[in-house]
């Protein structure tokens, strides 16, 4: 089988959780005998060997600013790359107007195409900028609504993904297939000090401002380190949080880092916060779950694992956070028995080999 991936990123030029999860599963399939194409807007930075054929697609930096989400100007490119490789099945991930143009393609070629949700945001009404950019953002909407609606699969993270697409969109979920991760060795963690980490793109939707205020809230416990990772993506927004840090230094700030740096820093972790608006299915949390890290949210909670499988806490406001930490900190026992729980779960409901299958599976049967 040959199958063409579609996104606008590639994992070592664009490290989303999106970008991770296909990179993840069509290296998983080509291990299995599959010839695994991705199609990526190309960011004009090195990418390690890998067996998926890579296929960027150039788009100018001034035209990818002046035009964003420049995603309805990459029809021809796009359509050229899919005609070479001719593939059986077309995968997609991310809402946006290469959504709507793969399945457009799809359509014409008589080729399937699987779109898998990666954020519930991509399913729920627009909310129009108010700034130049409303033009292209409203062509893209338009691109990714048709996608939606006519993709011949529909793949959701997480129950309550699926549970959207129907109430909004008339339609139901193929398959609710998880984010999956490859399965860790079980880590031995330091009695001391322990550590509260934080890791997402540095960004309004995460709200590191809020992490920043629970290091303040707890600046008193001198045996807790907090460590705080994740990429700039606004310069003023960045300079901001910047300035925040220098009035904690019991925060440690590494900036962006590579998978594998994260994962050695969650495995020392006792507990992972997570401060952000909205998200799809987290990876940050099946990566902490992996390596016996109950996770505090302030908000988000898909399916509500988090309080139904005691994986973790949701706690609603900033004051409630600084609350539900402190008690783990305090709680060596049931901190520890939360970890485990959560480890057992992650390899179960997440792990890379336990589900690849159900995967390869669907889409053998979409490009019949």
């Amino acid at each position: 089988m040959r199958l063409a991936i579609v996104c606008d990123g590639y994992w070592d030029q664009l490290q989303g959780g999106a970008e991770y999860q296909l990179k993840v599963i069509g290296e998983a399939l080509a291990a299995r005998g599959w010839e695994v194409h991705y199609v990526y807007r190309d960011r004009g930075t090195p990418v390690a060997p890998t067996p998926l054929r890579l296929h960027p697609m150039g788009i100018h930096p001034l035209l990818a600013r002046l035009f964003y989400p420049y995603h309805p100007l990459m029809w021809r490119p796009l359509a050229r790359r899919l005609d070479g490789i001719r593939p059986d099945v077309i995968l997609n991930r991310v809402g946006n107007g290469l959504t709507g143009l793969a399945v457009r393609y799809g359509r014409s070629r008589g080729i399937p195409v699987v779109w898998q949700v990666a954020s519930v945001m991509d399913l729920l009404p627009f909310r129009a900028p108010r700034n130049r950019t409303l033009p292209m953002a409203l062509w893209n909407r338009r691109l990714l609504e048709y996608g939606i609606r006519h993709a011949d699969r529909v793949l959701a993270q997480a129950r309550y993904q699926s549970e959207v697409l129907e109430t909004r969109w008339h339609r139901r979920a193929d398959w609710v297939f998880p984010n999956v991760h490859p399965i860790p060795p079980e880590p031995i963690k330091p009695d001391a000090p322990l550590r509260v980490v934080w890791v997402a793109n540095v960004k309004p939707m995460k709200r590191p401002e809020v992490f920043l205020d629970l290091a303040g809230r707890l600046a008193q416990r001198k045996d807790v380190e907090f460590v705080m990772i994740g990429r700039a993506e606004h310069p003023r927004y960045q300079a901001g949080i910047e300035a925040r840090l220098r009035r904690h230094p019991q925060v440690r700030y590494l900036g962006e880092q590579p998978l594998e740096r994260v994962n050695e820093v969650l495995a020392q972790a006792h507990v992972f916060v997570n401060t952000s608006r909205a998200e799809g299915f987290p990876n940050t949390f099946i990566q902490a779950w992996m390596r016996g890290v109950p996770v505090v949210s302030l908000e988000v909670d898909p399916d509500e694992v988090l309080v139904r499988r005691g994986l973790g806490m949701r706690s609603g406001t900033p004051e409630r956070l600084a609350r539900d930490v402190e008690a783990l900190l305090n709680d060596a026992d049931r901190r520890r028995a939360m970890g485990r729980r959560a480890r057992a779960y992650a390899v179960a409901a997440h792990g890379l080999e336990r589900h690849i299958g159900t995967l390869e599976r669907l889409l053998r049967e979409a490009g019949v």
